[in-house]
């Protein structure tokens, strides 16, 4: 230890997440684990809150929010099964919500959606994970069932899909509610509505992203 630290003590070091909180009662916050502020939902579905300390990895120079989505599912695709990508308004500031999906092992989705707050040198990002849990497919089953009777799809001779089989959208999530795709929306509602942005940090030097309309 060296005398300056022997004298004065070491310097405490402020948390950047502490920066944000959710506000939202419903929630059991964990604590901080490796740096990351987590909770959990009634639902069992972890909460991570994160702060990268760099730029942050996003498409620069799109003028419109639909240039900006598509370009970055483009990238993000590799990696994960993309349900959706837009920004939004959260808190007064300008927010990049994705949802995607991957598989469980042995069956079933994990669904992750996530709001990255971008600045210009910095990032904090927020994600929600929800897993498939008893038995899997059933939102999918029932809903290729009757899209199969009702005649809006079919089967074609390869065993493709013909027609507007689209399990995943939002319209489906009131339907199966305990669905982890319903969950995740829900949550991410729930982070819209409850979270809290220190002054501080929303005066930070901003990340040019194009603004919701």
């Amino acid at each position: 230890m060296s005398l300056i630290t022997k004298l004065f003590g070491s310097k405490k070091v402020e948390d950047p997440t502490s920066k944000l909180d959710l506000h939202e009662e419903s929630l059991e916050f964990e604590g901080v684990r490796d740096n990351v502020r987590v909770w959990y939902t009634r639902d069992g579905d972890g909460i991570g809150l994160y702060y990268f300390g760099n730029s942050p990895d996003l498409p620069v120079g799109q003028k419109t929010v639909e240039s900006f989505c598509e370009e970055y599912q483009a990238k993000i695709q590799a990696s994960i099964s993309v349900v959706e990508v837009g920004i939004q308004k959260i808190d007064g500031l300008s927010v990049v919500r994705t949802i995607g999906k991957v598989p469980q092992t042995p069956t079933g989705m994990s669904y992750i959606g996530s709001y990255t707050i971008p600045f210009r040198d910095s990032s904090y990002v927020i994600k929600i994970q929800c897993e498939e849990r008893g038995t899997t497919g059933i939102r999918e089953a029932i809903l290729f069932d009757r899209g199969l009777n009702s005649g809006e799809i079919t089967i074609d001779d390869t065993d493709n899909i013909v027609g507007d089989f689209a399990p995943d959208d939002e319209v489906y999530d009131k339907e199966f509610p305990d669905h982890p795709l319903s969950r995740c929306r829900r949550g991410l509602f729930m982070i819209t509505s409850s979270l809290f942005v220190a002054e501080d940090v929303k005066r930070l030097p901003g990340f040019d992203i194009p603004a919701p309309s």
